[in-house]
């Protein structure tokens, strides 16, 4: 075990680990953080769920995830035609919120797609990452797992989703 040799470590340390994806990469300064740590709202999923529609009865739908204490967390969905305000409470109790705007594209036989506008960049994105502030995977700076992950593990990973496809092992 040694001390970072970093201005803003803090009196951190780091062990070295060997195996697995990304190995050797994750723990230096600097390191991308991988989309899979952080809390994604995705506009399909919302969709698929139904939480884009109206609100009725003035009640409004939320989604709810425990974070890594078990504690139970909410934010507060809020439909209109040219975004979503998310909303949830701060510490002190009192809602606050953010509005994402939506931003379109065309598709290839008329119509459009919409996204939401990161509200970083502006950029089109279907997954905003966070919960206190909500922004794309390239204003967050982060990356997949698979994109740090060592030629011979990627491998290992292709060759068994081909087996699962196959049928292979049953």
């Amino acid at each position: 075990m040694h001390l970072l040799q970093h201005p803003k470590d803090f009196g951190k340390t780091r062990m070295a680990t060997v195996g697995g994806i990304g190995s050797g990469r994750s723990l230096h300064l600097g390191a991308a953080g991988k989309v899979e740590h952080w809390r994604a709202i995705d506009l399909a999923n919302l969709r698929r769920m139904g939480l884009l529609k109206p609100i009725v009865g003035g009640r409004i739908r939320a989604i709810r995830w425990k974070n890594a204490n078990g504690r139970l967390h909410e934010l507060g969905i809020i439909p209109a035609a040219d975004g979503i305000r998310f909303v949830k409470r701060n510490d002190e109790g009192k809602l606050v919120g953010v509005f994402v705007a939506y931003t379109y594209t065309p598709t290839m036989f008329g119509g459009y797609r919409n996204w939401f506008a990161c509200p970083g960049c502006r950029r089109p994105a279907r997954i905003l990452y966070g919960v206190n502030s909500l922004r794309c995977r390239q204003c967050r700076g982060l990356k997949y797992a698979s994109q740090s992950e060592a030629s011979h593990w990627r491998a290992q990973r292709k060759a068994l989703g081909i087996r699962r496809r196959v049928g292979a092992g049953r």
